[in-house]
């Protein structure tokens, strides 16, 4: 495998989408882009790569090189946020083993581009509270109330490592590194009817 190919990301809707990237991916506002997943062959995010055969597959283009690449170490994102994402977290390999998961599990790292000062990224329980208020977040008046609060900043570096329950508010743009995996447990989603995954997270 030789030369520079172009990717041709995907675009993910969430409710949350902050429009940074509805121009990118060629929609409109309506569509509320949340994720543009840069690098990754898992089938649910069907990244492209041009050749000079034309447009194929990341994950199928790589199939047929002689690297190993299954799977690949890692995946790349652009998110965007104008709203709070899911309070969740994420499982460690040896998580996804004992849940009977397949794939690994999600390690992440985030880079902070852009951050509106009304922004907070909520990070962990506070020393004081127990565990088992994540049971109890359907309800109240203001459930990230339980976690530690930050001000992202640009430049900020945020690593969440598997077990840290985490989510945010405000309008955010930020550049993810992770583990391949799409496990996510969600704890919490502010009313908008998700799949919850309490007992696994």
């Amino acid at each position: 495998m030789n030369g520079i190919y172009r990717l041709i990301p995907y675009a993910v809707r969430k409710p949350w989408g902050g429009g940074h990237l509805d121009v990118l991916a060629h929609n409109s506002a309506a569509e509320k882009i949340g994720e543009y997943v840069l690098f990754s062959n898992l089938p649910q995010f069907p990244v492209k790569i041009i050749t000079n055969a034309g447009e194929k597959l990341l994950a199928d283009f790589l199939r047929e090189t002689d690297i190993p690449t299954d799977p690949l170490p890692f995946m790349l994102k652009l998110l965007s946020t104008n709203d709070s994402i899911s309070v969740q977290n994420h499982p460690s390999d040896a998580d996804t083993q004992a849940l009977g998961l397949t794939g690994g599990g999600k390690f992440e790292c985030w880079t902070i581009l852009e951050a509106e000062s009304t922004a907070r990224a909520y990070l962990g329980l506070k020393p004081d509270e127990r565990p088992e208020v994540l049971h109890q977040l359907e309800g109240e008046k203001d459930p990230l109330s339980h976690f530690n609060a930050i001000q992202p900043r640009q430049g900020d570096v945020i690593r969440l490592n598997p077990g840290l329950v985490h989510s945010t508010t405000g309008r955010l743009l930020f550049y993810e590194i992770q583990q391949t995996s799409d496990h996510t447990f969600r704890i919490y989603d502010f009313g908008r009817g998700s799949e919850l995954h309490l007992e696994q997270a």
